[in-house]
């Protein structure tokens, strides 16, 4: 489940955790900031105070452009395993 800035990256990052599913939150904002790193794997957007902070948490990702433009379907099991390979590189480079 991807959860878009806001309401809708909050409703989807709970509604993927009560339903055992997993989510990524693309948060902007205060609210969504909070609630979403909580809970899932998160893209910070540039806008987000914390997209320039140097101290973030190990599940949130910086990125310019979240999506490509053309992304209308895709397969779940390859995103997870995706992003399962940039959290092991980025464990990797933090005990270097």
């Amino acid at each position: 489940m991807v959860g878009i800035i806001g309401g809708g990256a909050v409703v989807g990052c709970i509604a993927s955790k009560l339903a055992n599913v997993p989510a990524v939150g693309i948060i902007d904002t205060p609210t969504d900031t909070k609630v979403c790193t909580k809970l899932n794997t998160c893209i910070v957007l540039p806008e987000a105070q914390l997209f320039r902070s140097n101290n973030i948490p190990e599940n949130v990702f910086k990125s310019f452009f979240p999506l490509t433009p053309g992304l209308t379907k895709g397969d779940k099991d390859k995103a997870l395993d995706e992003i399962k390979k940039i959290y092991k590189k980025n464990l990797s480079k933090e005990k270097i």
